[in-house]
């Protein structure tokens, strides 16, 4: 009995956090191999540019692409799967772009931890 209880409270945090971080997504993209998808939202041109040229470069890259709304700010979170040299040049590049660029909201960048 407890042992189900426990089991349901946690069921239900786990999906609290997995609606609110959806809440906050402001897009996603998903890079596999020379395929680049934007999977939900309306992902700056700049950087969809950026990550075309990544694939294209790369041809073996895979992963995904998170910009997250904080605080008032945009976010950049990469999946872990997107080797750690090319989760520096996407947030270096990011981080380098006007905020017109960004879709004219004041952005952010944050390494993953």
């Amino acid at each position: 009995m407890m042992f189900s209880s426990v089991l349901c409270i946690a069921l239900i945090l786990f999906a609290l956090l997995h609606v609110l971080r959806r809440r906050q997504e402001s897009f996603r993209i998903r890079l596999q191999d020379t395929q680049l998808t934007v999977i939900s939202g309306q992902p700056p041109a700049v950087l969809l540019q950026f990550c075309r040229q990544l694939t294209l470069d790369m041809r073996s890259i895979k992963g995904s692409i998170r910009g997250l709304k904080k605080d008032g700010l945009i976010v950049l979170i990469c999946s872990h799967s997107i080797p750690v040299a090319y989760r520096q040049d996407i947030y270096l590049f990011w981080q380098q772009q006007p905020n017109t660029a960004k879709t004219g909201l004041k952005q952010a960048v944050e390494s993953p931890k």
